[in-house]
């Protein structure tokens, strides 16, 4: 990085101070003193939360915090414990942020926060100490672990003493189910950029909790999202490409769709633009402009439905007005609905898409089934038998993978020295 490239990057905040959150997991409790006399050296401490997790569910709690793929919650148990830890909100004064080597590569970090923990890292050791890298991270470690937002600890005044002020027995957020679509969105806002679609649009006030359709929701970290809502997926294998998952909501499990940019959900290079310009909506959740947003669900009608309804035929004639009339006359008639069949809504859709630069996809997820405006009803029934093919491949997978986790964890559970041998083989020159 040129000097000119590292004064662009940093950044020293005018505000009263960051907010940043620091872990001790139970493996660095030993330690928790020096820990503690290092945070209030450098930074204010504004509250210490000693936390308790459910015995059955340390490993689940892992797995969602850290939104780690690679590494599984037993590996996360043995490094890091399973008993009590301590979560200490800090605020730092003197903010400033730069990009620095973290082990995700290069990234713009709060530089008093990383620095902190590398240095008790260093000086401790590869111990359980745990701090988000930046404001992002710092408010999604602050809302899983301990259910809050920062202004709910800017009033407080810091403390006195090292002891803990308060003591909680709580799991991470949503570790029981949600009680509401609406508080897992209310959970998720702060913590993964989503768009949310609801594909019938419906006007009910009790949406998205009364929906005819699964929720649609597009994201930058499916991963991240999955394991956050505690989705799991419906045929038990993880997919990367996106696809169905079940949430515990009021305690049902209800399908949702999630969808990474790059899965074929919609064109990659429209899906980030509406990640970029989302829209807050009346319900408190993530959509895309309205433009974009009702052009999805005219998109999602012409190729995900064989038969268009009622709701389909209203999101094509109000995308039909928005685009501008070609010379060809591929427009349907605006006062008879009847004549919006696949073909002409194809025709609208695609005129939207070619004036924006953008494309029609197919998803990589192949049990969807995308329907083509020529398609013969020979030609449908081969595209659902291939569905149905590869649903039952993933779920021969998941089974086959579940069975292996389980192996491999009980495997671990008995000989701990594996974890070593395995990364000493994986990361060999």
């Amino acid at each position: 990085m040129t000097d000119v490239d590292a004064a662009r990057c940093m950044d020293v905040d005018t505000m009263e101070g960051r907010f940043g959150l620091f872990v001790i997991w139970s493996s660095g409790m030993s330690h928790a003193d020096y820990i503690l006399e290092v945070l209030a050296r450098r930074l204010e401490i504004l509250q210490i939360f000693e936390v308790h997790w459910s015995d059955h569910l340390v490993r689940r709690n892992y797995e969602r915090f850290y939104s780690d793929l690679d590494v599984a919650g037993v590996y996360h148990e043995l490094n890091k414990g399973r008993g009590p830890f301590l979560a200490i909100p800090v605020r730092d004064n003197h903010p400033a942020r730069d990009y620095r080597d973290t082990s995700r590569g290069k990234r713009l970090v709060s530089v008093n926060l990383v620095d902190t923990k590398q240095h008790l890292r260093d000086r401790l050791g590869n111990i359980g100490v745990h701090c988000g890298e930046n404001d992002w991270e710092s408010e999604r470690d602050l809302a899983m672990l301990l259910g809050l937002r920062p202004s709910e600890l800017r009033s407080t005044d810091g403390v006195t003493g090292l002891e803990p002020t308060s003591s909680l027995h709580r799991d991470v957020t949503g570790a029981g189910g949600w009680t509401s679509m609406a508080e897992m969105f209310a959970t998720l806002n702060p913590v993964v950029p989503y768009i949310a679609v609801d594909a019938r649009r419906s006007t009910d006030e009790r949406w998205p909790d009364r929906h005819t359709e699964p929720v649609q929701i597009v994201t930058f970290e499916l991963h991240m999202l999955h394991t956050l809502i505690d989705g799991r997926p419906i045929d038990g294998r993880h997919r990367p490409a996106g696809g169905r998952f079940l949430v515990s909501i009021d305690g049902e499990r209800v399908p949702v769709d999630l969808w990474p940019v790059e899965g074929g959900f919609i064109d990659a290079e429209w899906a980030g633009a509406c990640l970029e310009s989302r829209v807050l909506d009346e319900h408190g959740i993530y959509r895309a402009p309205p433009e974009d947003d009702l052009a999805i669900r005219a998109y999602l009608a012409v190729t995900r439905r064989r038969r268009l309804d009622a709701a389909d035929h209203r999101a094509l004639r109000e995308l039909n007005r928005l685009v501008p009339m070609t010379s060809t006359g591929d427009a349907a008639n605006d006062d008879d609905p009847g004549k919006i069949d696949h073909r002409s809504g194809t025709a609208i859709v695609t005129r939207y898409l070619h004036q924006r630069g953008y494309r029609r996809v197919r998803p990589l997820d192949r049990t969807i089934v995308v329907h083509e405006p020529d398609d013969t009803l020979l030609a449908t029934c081969k595209r659902r038998v291939r569905a149905m093919a590869a649903m039952a491949a993933y779920r021969i997978a998941g089974v086959a993978t579940d069975g292996y986790l389980r192996v491999h964890e009980a495997a671990v559970d008995r000989l701990p020295g594996l974890r070593s041998l395995w990364r000493r083989w994986r990361y060999r020159e």
